[in-house]
């Protein structure tokens, strides 16, 4: 580990606290809902107009919208070829569920890696290091995504958030 990633790990684990406790932060949890429940697509206290749409929920949007709401990421690890399902989130930057050969034992079910945005020739740097723990991990009655098939991968990722320390 260099000194700069040592410097990077330290400050990234300093401020890791403050969007979680931010006002809207992931432990701000206000309710589960039940999109049946709203015809209209519109959810009490809830920005925007959601619907159905492949196997989720989804933001009511247009064709060029909804066209980049979710991409694969392919990368190789360990010799083995894959290519899991990114999430666009609304300030554009990429979000993916993993679950990885620890996941469960060893590390949290799965983890929440936000890999920088594509450059212009569609690559980009993945770093498990400050991939995170959602506000599911801890709090048993919050809902949390959980990995698409093809995301979860065959090694084991010893970095980032494993497990909450009590």
């Amino acid at each position: 580990m260099t000194t700069d990633t040592a410097k990077d790990w330290k400050h990234w684990r300093e401020q890791r606290p403050r969007p979680v406790f931010a006002p809207h932060g992931s432990l701000t949890l206000q309710g589960t809902h039940r999109i049946e429940d709203h015809q209209e697509g519109r959810i009490p206290d809830m920005t925007g107009r959601w619907t159905v749409g492949g196997d989720g929920v989804l933001p009511a949007a247009g064709e060029s919208e909804a066209s980049r709401w979710t991409f694969e990421l392919a990368f190789t690890l360990g010799g083995q070829e894959l290519t899991p399902q990114v999430t666009v989130q609304e300030d554009g930057s990429p979000w993916a569920v993993l679950g990885d050969s620890s996941s469960g034992h060893g590390s949290y079910r799965f983890r929440f890696p936000k890999p920088a945005a594509p450059d212009a020739r569609g690559r980009t740097t993945g770093d498990f290091n400050p991939a995170l723990l959602l506000s599911c991990a801890f709090a048993d009655h919050v809902i949390c995504p959980i990995p698409p098939p093809g995301n979860t991968l065959g090694a084991e990722i010893a970095a980032a958030e494993r497990s909450l320390l009590r």
